[in-house]
């Protein structure tokens, strides 16, 4: 079974995989590392996922997020974990963070970054752009994971819920360490 953080970056993406790493089930996070392999396949006309085989839960990646329901076509048995915080407190960590307002590259833009895809040119454009994104991408999988797939999802609040929330979720998997971690944290 596979495990996919469909969720925002700045939502608690590296404390996710950080719980799974701790409790020694094999993640990987960082989304450009993974995206750049899942792209290479791609084009290469091969499953997006060779060279992953041995990692179990995906997290911080820019394809996952956007193709869950490929991969929930690829995966059958796989479930999602769509990670959030308050959206007034995801736009301050996006306009402040390390890889703060959108002027980082991405290759699912072709390697441009936000500000010059979207021809941005100032922070409260690109509040609006991330707002978008954010109801854009709720209402995705909002219709997505309704009526069979909805025991596939589980909605984890980085801020109010605790980790036992996907110890719950996720009872195919021995959990030892119960803390969740707190890595990361930006404002």
């Amino acid at each position: 079974m596979k495990v996919f953080q469909i969720g925002f970056p700045k939502c608690g993406t590296t404390s996710i995989a950080k719980f799974f790493s701790i409790n020694g089930i094999p993640s990987i996070s960082w989304k450009r590392k993974q995206d750049s392999i899942f792209y290479s396949n791609l084009k290469a006309g091969i499953h997006p996922f060779k060279g992953l085989e041995d990692y179990t839960v995906f997290t911080d990646s820019e394809f996952v997020r956007n193709e869950f329901s490929l991969l929930d076509h690829l995966y059958p048995n796989s479930k999602f974990i769509y990670n959030v915080r308050p959206l007034k407190k995801w736009l301050n960590s996006r306009l402040n963070g390390r890889y703060a307002g959108g002027v980082h590259p991405i290759e699912a833009l072709g390697n441009k970054t936000y500000r010059e895809y979207y021809s941005i040119s100032s922070n409260d454009q690109f509040l609006q752009l991330c707002k978008y994104e954010w109801f854009y991408h709720k209402s995705r999988i909002e219709r997505y994971f309704s009526g069979n797939n909805a025991s596939k999802l589980l909605i984890f609040d980085i801020e109010k819920d605790p980790a036992k929330k996907i110890v719950d979720f996720l009872p195919e998997f021995k959990f030892t360490h119960l803390k969740f971690p707190k890595e990361n944290v930006s404002r």
